[in-house]
């Protein structure tokens, strides 16, 4: 093979790769340069997926759970509690404590030890 013809074949392949290339690449771009709507949306849904804490104890006699938190909720802001998926309780934060403990009136339902905790 030629050298001219060695050039115009590596040529013919990358006008072919970047024919292949280019589409694929700009369904990607519009998302990267300019976020929807759609796509804030489903970042905030992980973050209410997210498990804030998990109750570590109950005290059904008195109406309080014990929570051990990752993400440390305000006093007086609504919790649900979780057993797997299912919704099993709702609890309301009366104080924040230290390295991550918060105590909570139950308000409905019945929560357990082991129930995860996330924001409404």
């Amino acid at each position: 093979m030629s050298g001219s013809m060695r050039r115009n074949t590596r040529i013919a392949c990358l006008i072919v790769y970047l024919a292949w290339l280019t589409p694929a690449l700009l369904t990607l771009l519009p998302g990267c340069v300019a976020p929807s709507a759609h796509r804030e949306d489903a970042e905030a849904g992980i973050w209410r997926r997210l498990p804030a804490g998990e109750v570590i104890g109950v005290n059904y006699e008195d109406g309080y759970v014990i929570l051990q938190c990752i993400d440390l909720p305000s006093t007086g802001q609504l919790l649900k509690v979780y057993h797997g998926r299912l919704p099993v309780a709702e609890v309301a934060v009366t104080e924040v404590g230290e390295q991550g403990c918060v105590a909570a009136d139950i308000l409905r339902g019945t929560p357990a030890r082991g129930d995860l905790v996330r924001n409404p």
